[in-house]
């Protein structure tokens, strides 16, 4: 699934029925192909690179959580 951050707010129907509203902010949001590009298609959002996006991710995980991740299996 594409990650991409709303720039404006936004309502996207997905399958037609279920809608979803988007607010503008920092954090970048983890949503369906259909809607990722109607959006950016649509100029309220912007595409966000993986790895920027998994760093912040990483970057907000709380500390014992990070431990977990790198403890050997």
């Amino acid at each position: 699934m594409p990650i991409i951050k709303f720039i404006k707010p936004y309502k996207f129907a997905h399958h037609g029925c279920r809608v979803e509203e988007f607010e503008p902010g920092d954090e970048p949001v983890e949503t369906t192909d259909e809607c990722a590009a109607q959006a950016i298609e649509d100029g309220v959002a912007k595409p966000v690179k993986a790895k920027a996006a998994s760093a912040e991710q990483k970057a907000d995980k709380p500390a014992d959580e990070k431990a977990e991740d790198k403890a050997p299996e």
